[in-house]
């Protein structure tokens, strides 16, 4: 996988998952659920994907970077 941030089982939906939780999440929900994620993915990295989790660890920080900085996300 070269590609977290774009997979095709997310961009063949009408709305990805994660545009759908910025919208319905209020700003401090949405950035837990960023936060909550790459702690996730760096908990379970060597147990189970590696380096593929912590591909998505940081493309959840980079997210919750951008969310910080400008109130939302671009994909």
């Amino acid at each position: 996988m070269t590609d977290v941030r774009h997979q095709k089982h997310y961009e063949s939906q009408t709305i990805q998952p994660i545009m759908y939780l910025q919208s319905a999440l209020t700003p401090e929900e949405f950035k837990g659920f960023l936060k909550g994620n790459i702690i996730k993915y760096l908990s379970r990295a060597e147990q189970k994907n590696g380096v593929e989790d912590y591909m998505k660890a940081s493309s959840y920080a980079q997210w919750l970077e951008e969310f910080t900085k400008n109130g939302k996300i671009d994909l």
